[in-house]
């Protein structure tokens, strides 16, 4: 006896055989996979090579910053993510580059107490600085320093 079901879900058939095992057969063909972000976002800038996770060192940036780093112009230069919002904008300057590690701080500026109202939004955008030699192996430190008033 076959018995064939409308239940295993959009784009596939069930059927069960006479040994009672069941089985699915796609009826379409599957979606390609996304490539891109579902939303826009920090995301890797075109033609830019990432830095592997293990090189960068952020441990001074909040949970929520994105560790997103990469090169380019052949390894001299530097880029990441900044934040900005209604009343604070980022900059950033390198402030130290050795044989073995380039230190990046991150200066985010913001209003003093009560200054005026300010919208309630953050969204990351791309910064990026030079370096005198391109990066290679040397290690990534990122520092954040918050400026007040």
């Amino acid at each position: 006896m076959l018995l064939v079901a409308g239940c295993a879900g959009g784009g596939s058939t069930a059927a069960v055989s006479p040994g009672n095992q069941i089985s699915t057969v796609p009826t379409t063909t599957p979606a390609p996979p996304v490539t891109g972000p579902a939303f826009p976002g920090p995301h890797l800038p075109a033609g830019a090579t990432p830095v592997a996770g293990k090189q960068v060192v952020a441990s001074s940036l909040p949970a929520s910053f994105p560790r997103m780093v990469w090169t380019d112009k052949g390894g001299t230069e530097l880029g990441f993510y900044g934040e900005a919002g209604g009343c604070f904008t980022s900059n950033a300057t390198v402030v130290q580059q050795s044989d073995s590690q380039v230190v990046v701080r991150l200066v985010q500026q913001e209003p003093g107490t009560g200054s005026r109202a300010c919208p309630m939004y953050v969204r990351y955008q791309p910064m990026s600085v030079a370096l005198a030699k391109p990066l290679g192996d040397r290690t990534v430190v990122l520092q954040l320093s918050i400026v007040r008033g």
